[in-house]
């Protein structure tokens, strides 16, 4: 599904980086879409998902690692990271801004860029994806699929619970 989403514009690379990263985080689409620059951590491969500034279900906070076996998806999410970072986004600005705030994103003296309002270009993300796919997948289906690739690689409730 990654490999046929396009890469022409950066609505298109915008589109990828939010269907990857649903994967690498695991984040609901509310959580994922007000993520800022400052909650993510490349060297260390973490996301903090902060309760307080994210839309996010019972306002939970907590720190995760980048899920396993997620390696194509994650050097597409590092090359969006290195494509916003270019562009002049800055540490509290929102990871997935809106196309018109991404354009003036290097103006001297703006101020931070706030999240979308709706989680509508994570849905978009999704059906993008579904294009080529038998069946249309929502942004919860990330959430699923990971799952089952816990329930695959971890033995005990303790390793699935980490």
């Amino acid at each position: 599904m990654l490999e046929a989403m396009p890469t022409d514009t950066l609505k298109d690379r915008r589109a990828r980086a939010i269907f990857v990263f649903a994967f690498v985080a695991g984040f609901r689409a509310d959580a994922l879409i007000t993520t800022r620059l400052r909650h993510v951590d490349p060297v260390t491969r973490t996301v903090r998902h902060d309760g307080v500034e994210m839309r996010a279900k019972n306002g939970k906070s907590f720190s995760v690692d980048w899920f396993p076996r997620t390696d194509p998806f994650r050097a597409v999410f590092v090359v969006w990271l290195e494509e916003v970072i270019a562009l002049g986004l800055r540490p509290d600005d929102a990871l997935f801004a809106d196309l018109n705030d991404l354009a003036q994103a290097a103006e001297p003296g703006r101020t931070p860029i706030e999240p979308m309002r709706s989680s509508a270009a994570v849905t978009e993300a999704f059906l993008i994806a579904s294009r080529g796919a038998s069946h249309a997948y929502s942004p919860h289906s990330a959430r699923h699929a990971l799952t089952h690739l816990g329930d695959t690689l971890c033995c005990t409730a303790a390793e699935r619970k980490a």
